[in-house]
């Protein structure tokens, strides 16, 4: 990517709602052979290749084509919205070049009937800035299935090098207990705020007697 952030939402685009050939050229042009991904429900390690039997030659990134494949079989008209990438907004963040994505989807499983999870998500991209022979280099020649000349352009690039996807609690319990799962988890949230509050009228004496000197001063402006 040249622009992570104008760039961002068409990888996401093929990625989620692609073919299974536009999904294979997304993952090969944008993320590394070794990329790494996190999520509530499922992980990839970060690793170049599997040394042994029939995986020989795997690497993380194929696993992770692997999963926005499935993701895709399930729910093949998923709707998604970045709220973080708009016009005149920013979510890059150059120093540690790091992506951050404020995102809503729609998840429907197209066997289960009246299954649909709406959920709330913040995804967090490593970023990686190399020229494209440097990318290269960990492919043999290629670059997003493509081959790499010696007058290619050295103009570094984004590359993915890892994603991970953060839900609150009552968030990602949509996808397995769809209306009375965020519910509990609502009242469990309320319930522990009522806790905080009991326990603290409980041993405010006490605590007030102990910490009488002030520990904190107020910075001055």
């Amino acid at each position: 990517m040249e622009n992570p952030e104008q760039n961002i939402h068409s990888v996401l685009e093929a990625l989620c709602r692609g073919t299974p050939a536009e999904q294979t050229e997304a993952i090969n042009t944008y993320f590394l052979p070794d990329a790494a991904f996190q999520h509530p429900f499922c992980r990839v390690p970060a690793f170049s290749q599997l040394p042994f039997g029939l995986f020989s030659g795997v690497n993380s990134r194929w696993l992770l084509l692997m999963i926005y494949r499935w993701y895709r079989i399930l729910s093949p008209n998923i709707d998604f919205h970045i709220d973080s990438c708009e016009i005149m907004q920013t979510a890059f963040d150059t120093r540690t070049q790091t992506l951050y994505l404020n995102l809503r989807q729609t998840f429907a499983i197209w066997f289960i009937p009246f299954y649909v999870a709406r959920v709330r998500l913040v995804t967090v991209l490593h970023l990686e800035q190399l020229d494209k022979r440097t990318a290269a280099s960990n492919l043999g020649s290629t670059v997003g299935g493509k081959l790499i000349t010696d007058d290619q352009d050295s103009k570094k690039r984004y590359y993915i090098a890892e994603q991970d996807d953060h839900y609150q609690v009552n968030e990602f319990v949509k996808f397995v207990a769809p209306g009375i799962g965020p519910l509990f988890c609502t009242l469990w949230q309320i319930a522990s705020t009522l806790v905080c509050m009991l326990g603290v009228w409980t041993v405010m004496p006490v605590y007030a007697a102990l910490e009488r000197k002030p520990r904190w001063r107020a910075i001055a402006h």
